[in-house]
């Protein structure tokens, strides 16, 4: 008669199966289903864990079966609840699983981000690297151009790189502002570097500062603006448009420019103008300045009010016959050669005050000759070519003028 046996719930490993040829026993072949009806057993017992009812149960078709479900699934999992992953308020699963490493190189990108989503709060001090730390200022402005901030003790600052563009020639671009610039000894400047688009070897430098004394008042306002003999930009204005709004504006020959380097300020917040075309806010003129505010001109600031330096070329010509430099400065040199015997030697560019020249005659004649120079402006100087005696004798002679443009 058949023998019954009853499974029992263990994972067998060990089986025993009676070859062909040996005698007949009873015993291996128990053996053997036992453990095998063990294997069933342990295995419907999982699955039913696992679902949370009967392993042969009909499956749930509710809402309410699929939610017990899940709460079994949970339960099973450490009681963390689905829900909760789902719902949570920060990006990490508690256990701080989402690592760097589990974060492929460019797996993170603009749309799987919601705008204002990545904040310095939520960022780990090893997850960027060495530099400023960014600050509140906006990282993105409304073309949605990316404008880096950093703070260091009360200093803001934004680094500038963008394209402007208008297709008006001769116009006024406000490149940045400070807004709420006051209190005692504070200070704001900019530093940038501007392209032309139509020619990305000719370059421009405008830098501005300034900053306030101890009881507040607006103070050492400094202007340069750099250049090569092709002009970029024409002109700078930095002036107080409120009591506390300082703004910068540059004038443009031309259209289309490319404007990187940074601005900043101990106090207040800076402001650039968003990048983009900017045809509808471009001016004829720079604003006025509120009354008894800075008005600081680039073309018409003095000497003292240009930052030191090493001397930025800022406006040029050359020929074979004549040519000037122009330094940010203050200081021009200019110089010539003409034929003359009583004549005028008109500058290149003309000076601000009076300048010192000197002239040489052709060398190489066969008698000597005396260049001499009188009636000096600053725009032109008399020239006198003579032999020892004083008579005059035409011919070459050598022109050099040195003095201030601005």
């Amino acid at each position: 008669m058949p023998k019954r046996i009853n499974p029992q719930d263990q994972w067998e490993t060990d089986f025993l199966v009676p070859l062909p040829g040996e005698p007949r026993n009873i015993g291996p072949l128990e053996t053997l289903f036992q453990r095998l009806l063990n294997r069933t057993e342990r295995l419907k017992n999982r699955i039913a864990a696992i679902l949370g009812m009967s392993w042969d149960a009909t499956p749930p078709d509710t809402l309410a079966g699929l939610a017990g479900r899940v709460s079994t699934l949970e339960t099973n999992q450490g009681g963390t609840t689905l829900s909760a992953h789902r719902a949570a308020a920060t990006l990490d699963h508690p256990d701080g699983c989402v690592t760097s490493a589990k974060l492929s190189n460019e797996a993170v990108t603009t749309p799987k981000i919601a705008n204002g989503a990545v904040t310095i709060p939520k960022l780990a001090s090893t997850a960027v690297s060495t530099g400023p730390t960014p600050n509140t200022l906006p990282l993105r402005n409304a073309q949605g151009a990316l404008q880096d901030g950093a703070s260091d003790s009360g200093l803001n600052v934004l680094r500038v790189g963008g394209i402007y563009t208008w297709r008006s020639p001769n116009k006024w671009l406000r490149l940045a502002s400070w807004t709420g610039f006051s209190g005692s000894w504070r200070g704001l400047f900019a530093d940038l570097t501007i392209t032309r688009l139509a020619n990305e070897t000719l370059k421009a430098r405008l830098r501005a500062s300034l900053s306030t004394d101890e009881s507040g008042s607006l103070t050492a306002p400094l202007m340069s603006l750099a250049a090569d003999y092709y002009l970029i930009v024409g002109n700078a204005v930095l002036v107080q448009t409120a009591a506390n709004e300082i703004e910068l504006w540059a004038f443009f020959p031309w259209s289309d420019v490319y404007v990187d380097g940074v601005i900043g300020a101990s106090s207040g917040t800076p402001v650039l103008t968003p990048y983009g075309d900017v045809a509808s806010i471009v001016q004829n003129t720079p604003p006025t300045a509120i009354p008894g505010g800075l008005y600081l001109e680039w073309v018409t600031a003095r000497v003292e009010q240009t930052p030191f330096g090493p001397g930025h070329i800022v406006a040029a010509s050359r020929n074979p016959s004549s040519g000037y430099v122009r330094y940010d400065n203050g200081i021009q040199v200019c110089w010539g050669i003409v034929q003359v015997s009583d004549g005028t030697w008109t500058f290149p560019a003309a000076f601000a005050s009076l300048p010192q020249v000197l002239a040489t005659p052709m060398l190489g004649e066969p008698q000597p000759r005396v260049a001499t120079l009188y009636d000096v402006s600053m725009t032109q100087v008399r020239i006198l070519r003579t032999d020892l005696a004083g008579n005059t004798v035409p011919g070459p002679v050598y022109l050099y003028a040195v003095g201030l443009w601005k």
